[in-house]
């Protein structure tokens, strides 16, 4: 897993769709959901922008408990406007 920072930064910056839509979320979810199942495994999936939720599914195997994980990862976002991995890695690096 990357834990520089400012290589955390570099890939927010290169990362990002240059366009983004309710039909884009629903292809992504849909490719998301396609991808788990066929390696048989169970996710909870969530796409919001600007507070929308464009996409949501929660598959069978999935529990309340992912969709608070989520929701709590989503208010990190919202937050600092950075992603939950790059925050964890920063508050490590200030103790």
């Amino acid at each position: 897993m990357i834990t520089d920072l400012d290589l955390l930064l570099a890939q927010e910056d290169r990362l990002q769709f240059t366009e983004f839509n309710p039909n884009i979320a629903w292809q992504l979810g849909n490719l998301i959901k396609q991808n788990a199942e066929n390696k048989g495994a169970s996710v909870a999936i969530d796409i919001t922008l600007n507070g929308h939720c464009l996409f949501s599914y929660a598959m069978p195997g999935t529990s309340i408990d992912n969709q608070e994980w989520i929701a709590r990862k989503r208010n990190v976002v919202v937050r600092y406007q950075h992603s939950s991995w790059y925050m964890g890695q920063y508050f490590k690096t200030k103790g």
